[in-house]
């Protein structure tokens, strides 16, 4: 099995990934633009980067249940980390409304979830239908 078929299954890697590209706009941020703080940004397009393509990537696993489990965990696991990460490195004291982005991401996050298990009981009903 290959690196890209291994990330398209694993939300573990799908996070890390997020994580490790947050790092790297953290580290050209910091040094391309040292008066200006772009680190809340990033952070919060990192979550909805993963929360996105992982709802997405999520369609398609044969072994959703195990997968939507994993993705739940990763995301929490990516949320309190970049949070952590970006509160130490921001010199930006509007943590209220950045916080509040983050909610309703997870939010979206959740309710894009739903709606991947809606379409995937629809696709089932469908098929069942037909046979």
């Amino acid at each position: 099995m290959n690196f890209k078929a291994t990330v398209y299954q694993s939300p573990v890697l799908q996070a890390a990934c997020v994580f490790f590209m947050a790092i790297i706009a953290f580290t050209v941020s910091a040094s391309g633009f040292p008066q200006t703080s772009y680190d809340w940004i990033i952070a919060v397009s990192g979550l909805l980067l993963f929360a996105l393509s992982n709802a997405i990537l999520g369609i398609f696993q044969k072994k959703w249940l195990r997968y939507t489990g994993l993705s739940i965990a990763s995301y929490a696991i990516l949320l309190i980390t970049l949070y952590a990460l970006t509160n130490k490195l921001s010199p930006i004291q509007e943590v209220k409304h950045y916080r509040i982005v983050m909610l309703t991401i997870t939010v979206f996050y959740l309710m894009i979830i739903g709606l991947t298990a809606l379409f995937r009981a629809i696709i089932r009903f469908l098929e069942e239908a037909e046979d």
